[in-house]
């Protein structure tokens, strides 16, 4: 594991246990939506993307609203740069490992 993303996990899991702000769940003061938000927007940082989708696996089932989100990131293609597509393919993988945590939900 890379150690920006262990760092990213660490920074995701050291805010405590998921709140809820209304009805959606909350993982380091940004609620489902907002993280969803992150992960698709590719104008983010790396950094950004890494957090979004560590926090989304955390959440587990109580992420179900990002499957949508967590499929198109498993479909996106391929772009011919190399580092891109490297990021991307991380971005897959663990998209993968979310929606096996989220579990039935993603069905």
């Amino acid at each position: 594991m890379r150690w920006s993303s262990l760092l990213g996990l660490v920074l995701v899991l050291c805010t405590g246990a998921p709140a809820r702000a209304g009805d959606e769940p909350v993982m380091g003061g940004k609620t489902v939506g907002e993280w969803i938000a992150i992960l698709q927007d590719r104008g983010r940082s790396t950094k950004e993307r890494y957090q979004a989708v560590n926090a989304l696996r955390y959440l587990g089932p109580a992420a179900a609203s990002a499957v949508p989100c967590l499929i198109q990131v498993v479909d996106e293609p391929r772009t011919g740069d190399t580092k891109v597509d490297k990021d991307n393919e991380w971005f897959r993988i663990e998209a993968i490992h979310v929606l096996g945590r989220i579990g039935q939900a993603a069905r």
